[in-house]
């Protein structure tokens, strides 16, 4: 299967083609060197406009990976495209040669050759104003496309991925006709903004084990998802599927510290896919067993010290158990054991 997950993003170039110190100079460049320059100076631009992507953003791209690699049929995700020179970015666009499978998801049946996705994350609700900039991006998409991007008009469709929403714009959307629910719980379609099939998919409403991966990229997670993609993380063996799972559940620890940890710490196989992420718990884990081995340590001296003292008859049995809180019974099976004798005068 083609799997073509690009960035778009500049390469870095170490030095400047060349320099122009004033107008006059810029004058007598070829046609070919003022290419040359303007597309250096456009690759630093990017460069210097490129912010990193947040870690929920990555989330998604393994969960919608987890899918689109599952089809088979070469269809691949083109991250963060720049729409024009000095355009906004769409988060990204799910791109197929060829027809998708009859059995995908509900989310994605209305998918066709270039499908634009928006994700938002936690705190980022969908409003008016994210509908319309979304659409915005989809026209933008097509005005744009180079004729070797293979842009058809009417094979684009528009979709925005959320866990939060304005409730209030959502129902005046819906009174306006302007939005539909689906016989799919937490699939919108929007109407009359676009002349494509244009969607909004709730990850917080939306129902099904299927969607596990996208559940968990939000604000509350439910372990239930977690253990569903554990489950499928310890039988799966194909190795691009264990990568996508693996950086999901990473995301999941990061945000939710302990969530995956507290599943896992017992098994010492899964504990060593995910190594790199716990840090802190392993830190807190021999910090735990540091200071237990020091309390153990200070505990057995001290005990110790109460068989010296009782033997030696500065101290009662009755005061020495009761200071390492055990029974007068107890404590002198332990002296005995330890090779202690009580006084005689104890002993009766």
């Amino acid at each position: 299967m083609e799997n073509k997950n690009t960035d778009h993003k500049p390469e870095r170039t170490e030095n400047t083609p060349f320099t122009l110190p004033d107008a006059e100079a810029a004058e007598k460049l070829t046609p070919a060197q003022k290419t040359e320059l303007i597309a250096y100076h456009r690759n630093q631009l990017k460069l210097l406009r490129s912010v990193p992507r947040s870690d929920y953003h990555k989330g998604f791209e393994n969960a919608l990976q987890l899918d689109v690699e599952s089809w088979k049929i070469g269809a691949w995700t083109i991250r963060e495209h720049t729409l024009g020179e000095d355009a906004p970015r769409m988060d990204f666009i799910v791109a197929s040669g060829d027809k998708l499978p009859d059995d995908v998801k509900a989310v994605f049946k209305i998918f066709l050759h270039k499908n634009v996705i928006e994700f938002k994350g936690p705190g980022d609700k969908v409003t008016p104003l994210t509908i319309r900039k979304v659409a915005g991006y989809a026209y933008f998409y097509i005005a744009t496309a180079k004729p070797n991007e293979d842009v058809r008009i009417g094979e684009v469709t528009a979709s925005i991925f959320a866990s939060e929403k304005d409730d209030k714009a959502f129902n005046e959307m819906e009174k306006a006709g302007q939005l539909e629910a689906t016989d799919v719980k937490g699939i919108y379609l929007v109407k009359g903004i676009l002349d494509m099939p244009f969607q909004i998919v709730m990850t917080s409403e939306i129902e099904g084990e299927e969607y596990a991966a996208y559940r968990v990229l939000k604000s509350k997670v439910d372990e239930k998802d977690v253990d569903y993609l554990l489950n499928e993380l310890k039988k799966t063996i194909d190795q691009p599927t264990r990568d996508r799972l693996r950086g999901l559940l990473g995301i999941v620890e990061e945000k939710h510290t302990g969530m995956v940890w507290n599943k896992i710490k017992e098994d010492e196989k899964m504990r060593d896919v995910f190594w790199e992420y716990f840090k802190p718990q392993r830190d807190q884990e021999i910090r735990s067993a540091v200071s237990s081995a020091v309390s153990s340590a200070v505990s057995n001296t001290t005990r110790t010290n109460l068989y010296k003292y009782a033997q030696r008859g500065t101290m009662t049995i009755e005061n020495a158990a009761q200071e390492a809180g055990i029974t007068v019974d107890q404590f002198r099976t332990e002296m005995a054991n330890h090779g202690y004798h009580l006084p005689q005068a104890q002993t009766i």
